[in-house]
């Protein structure tokens, strides 16, 4: 049985990780001190949920996966796999929604560990889905890694040299691009 999170945990995280971007922001060095000053609650509430700032970090970095391989969950692994376009699109809609989060995460943690850490999850996941529903075929694992390790660099590219200026044009683009790739 999961365990249930209790409102008051979440609404604490949440608070923390609010002081980290707005501490990231105004260019505040990112201590347990700063942090709680910034956030309002005292050292004794920050280790109760965390041991330590680069845990903070960790956190934001699982949420972003988690939230990524729910939408991901949602499709059927096999239209993806045929259809790039809609992976895309799911990585373009969980960064716009969380695009301060995104923003944050690539300008304050090592960016390759990152997208190392993305890429493995998200690799790991749909090639277990596909594999489950439709079998191994050699040229599966490849194919979807290459998918997502071309999807998300492309897109953290984009983030970093443009924002969100004129993202359907490089959706469109990067699904033409992968479909023609792994579907050839």
């Amino acid at each position: 049985m999961a365990r249930k999170v209790d409102k008051r945990t979440i609404a604490v995280k949440n608070k923390i990780r609010c002081a980290i971007f707005k501490m990231a922001k105004e260019d505040i060095k990112p201590t347990v001190v700063n942090l709680t000053k910034t956030c309002g609650i005292n050292r004794n509430t920050f280790y109760l949920h965390y041991k330590s700032i680069d845990e903070v970090y960790i956190d934001i970095r699982n949420s972003v996966t988690k939230d990524l391989i729910e939408c991901i969950s949602q499709k059927d692994v096999k239209e993806i796999k045929e259809n790039p376009e809609i992976f895309a699109r799911i990585i373009v809609e969980v960064a716009s929604r969380n695009f301060d989060l995104v923003e944050y995460l690539f300008q304050t943690l090592d960016v390759s560990n990152f997208l190392i850490y993305l890429v493995d999850n998200i690799s790991d996941y749909l090639i277990k889905e596909y594999i489950e529903k439709y079998g191994d075929y050699n040229y599966v694992r490849p194919a979807i890694q290459f998918m997502v390790s071309g999807s998300i660099y492309a897109l953290y590219k984009w983030f970093k040299d443009q924002g969100s200026e004129n993202i359907d044009k490089l959706v469109a683009q990067l699904g033409y691009m992968l479909d023609k790739e792994i579907n050839k």
